[in-house]
């Protein structure tokens, strides 16, 4: 099996501006694994059957108890302090605050959803939501943590 690599962009520096692109080292599975950066300990997060965190050297796999089954998306939330990722097969959102997984189970947005990111003005996760049948357009989510909900058209 063929094991990609990861490739992070690091800043040279705030004033200039510059980025430089930088090989960060090989990835611990295979291709299809959902990350995100973790600001507060400066990580990136990735799970891929397992928990794995990349910390600017090398990728460690950390052992958990529970975690995520197929992770479609994940962003950080800077926040609360926790990688959120949401499950594909089992509607449901993971959150990982460095140690552990916590879950809250059928908490999806209805739809199909596309991506999701932290939105700092809104200080929640946005996601949105497409629909391929009926007469129901695109749709922008918001997570708090708790629960979704439907983002009022005209809120951005």
């Amino acid at each position: 099996m063929l094991r990609p690599t990861v490739v992070l962009a690091v800043a040279l520096s705030a004033a200039s501006a510059q980025m430089q692109w930088v090989q960060g080292g090989a990835f611990p599975l295979s291709y299809g694994a959902s990350l995100c950066y973790d600001s507060a300990r400066d990580r990136v997060v990735a799970w891929w059957f397992g928990t794995h965190e990349f910390d600017g050297q090398s990728w460690i796999t950390i052992p958990t108890a529970v975690y995520p089954g197929q992770v479609s998306k994940a962003t950080y939330d800077p926040i609360r302090g926790v990688s959120v990722m949401q499950d594909a097969a089992i509607p449901s959102v993971w959150e990982w605050d460095g140690a552990s997984w916590s879950v809250t189970p059928q908490s999806v947005p209805p739809g199909l959803t596309w991506a999701m990111c932290f939105h700092h003005g809104r200080g929640k996760i946005v996601e949105l939501a497409t629909y391929s049948q009926g007469p129901t357009a695109d749709e922008l989510w918001e997570w708090d943590g708790v629960q979704w909900s439907l983002v009022p058209a005209g809120a951005f």
